[in-house]
């Protein structure tokens, strides 16, 4: 069941990333309901992190990045939601056809106000971005 959620999180990623997707109401929700669960695993919600990711790059400014954004800059969001929503948001900032700059101030601002986060995967992914942010 893992593996073929996985591969059904990977390809809405695949599509997202080349149609704006952002139309359909609920499928911000059902992707992030794949953080959560005792049944999902790390691969699981990795999976859905980076389809989240994908989803941005498509739909441009709309639905998923602002998103990304606010999760970001939540300071509420706990440590595996911070990761996950750290994958997305560097699938966002790897990726060669999205304009960053328009929002690098406030990701800049965010990414840093986070590299004091007490899980060392999470700091070593916000590195990622904020170096991927140097690049811009």
């Amino acid at each position: 069941m893992a593996t073929q959620k996985r591969l059904l999180l990977r390809t809405l990623g695949n599509i997202g990333s080349l149609l704006d997707l952002s139309s359909h109401d609920s499928l911000l929700e059902s992707v992030l309901s794949c953080f959560d669960g005792d049944e999902n695993v790390e691969l699981v919600r990795t999976s859905a992190a980076m389809s989240l990711g994908d989803m941005a790059i498509g739909a441009k400014d709309r639905v998923f990045l602002p998103f990304i954004l606010s999760s970001l800059s939540d300071q509420k969001k706990s440590d595996v939601d911070l990761y996950l929503i750290s994958v997305a948001l560097h699938n966002v900032l790897i990726s060669s056809t999205f304009d960053v700059a328009p929002h690098l101030v406030s990701l800049l601002s965010n990414l840093l106000s986070r590299c004091e986060n007490q899980d060392e995967g999470t700091r070593n992914l916000i590195a990622k971005c904020l170096g991927t942010c140097v690049m811009f």
